[in-house]
């Protein structure tokens, strides 16, 4: 379901992702429901000695994509997202069971978890105070840029005609003193359509509890880190459409030495609606959620 929205975002402290693309045209009233079928192929490349020690095995997985439902398969176990029903399906077809989570379901789950966290933030005690003047000697900024370059080469791929797009992220910080000067970049090559079928689904969202009181402002954040004392956004060049299908693409992350991702879509059709695709087969027997996601 990560895959349903193209999402090409830049994290700093948690580093650099890069999750694809999506599903979408409207339809005519009366007109016949179609639905997408793709597989994804997904390998992962490390550089120089890592490779020796590291081996990503590629990974595929095959998406049915239709206006309100879609489905995953992976292995031996399918993802089931019935939004017209507001409930998930996780299908084990090694074993013929599945279990059926609703969205009332998960999201009680989310907001479990999530008040579980702040709970224990509350809990935690507050950090011994910095003494006055930073401990840090020196001074900072961060730069974050994000450039994105069209061009107007084409490839003809599954009958339909591909664009070509590469997006840059680069993050810099400048220092003097103990402050650090550094960068790391991301960059994605892609070759896109646009999307065909649109996947409308309200998906739960977790609620996120009000800050506890006792958690200090300012104990550790930028605002008393002279590190990054100044933060600027440069932006550059515009995407065709935000709403784009990636056929092909590779992600490369720069830390000073790269990882490159490579997905390629290896099957793409559509085809009429077919409702058993998005239902739990016939003969599968329903068990209970496991235990970390029932709550119990």
């Amino acid at each position: 379901m990560q895959r349903q929205w193209r999402s090409l975002t830049f994290a700093l402290a948690a580093g650099l992702c890069a999750l694809t693309a999506a599903a979408v045209p409207l339809f005519a009233s009366g007109a016949t429901q179609m639905m997408i079928e793709y597989t994804i192929s997904t390998q992962a490349k490390m550089p120089g000695m890592m490779s020796m020690f590291v081996h990503p095995s590629a990974q595929s997985e095959t998406h049915y994509v239709s206006q309100t439902r879609e489905r995953d398969d992976q292995g031996n176990t399918s993802q089931i997202v019935q939004c017209d029903l507001k409930r998930v399906i996780h299908v084990d077809n090694g074993a013929k069971t599945y279990y059926v989570l609703t969205f009332a379901q998960m999201k009680a789950m989310m907001d479990a978890q999530v008040q579980q966290y702040y709970q224990q933030m509350h809990q935690t005690p507050p950090p011994t105070p910095s003494p006055v003047g930073s401990p840090i000697q020196g001074s900072g900024g961060f730069t974050l840029s994000i450039n994105t370059v069209n061009d107007p080469n084409t490839q003809q791929m599954f009958g339909m005609t591909a664009h070509h797009i590469t997006e840059t992220i680069t993050g810099t910080s400048t220092g003097t003193g103990q402050c650090p000067n550094g960068s790391m970049s991301m960059t994605n090559d892609e070759w896109y359509v646009p999307t065909q079928i649109t996947f409308s689904c309200p998906l739960p969202k977790p609620q996120i509890p009000a800050m506890p009181s006792n958690v200090p402002h300012g104990g550790g954040g930028a605002a008393s880190n002279p590190c990054f004392g100044s933060f600027q956004l440069q932006a550059s060049g515009k995407a065709h459409t935000e709403d784009r299908f990636a056929l092909k693409q590779d992600t490369t992350l720069d830390l000073g030495f790269k990882i490159t991702t490579h997905e390629e879509v290896t099957k793409y059709q559509m085809s009429p609606y077919d409702p058993s695709l998005f239902d739990v087969p016939a003969g599968y027997t329903q068990v209970q959620p496991p235990a970390t996601l029932s709550g119990h």
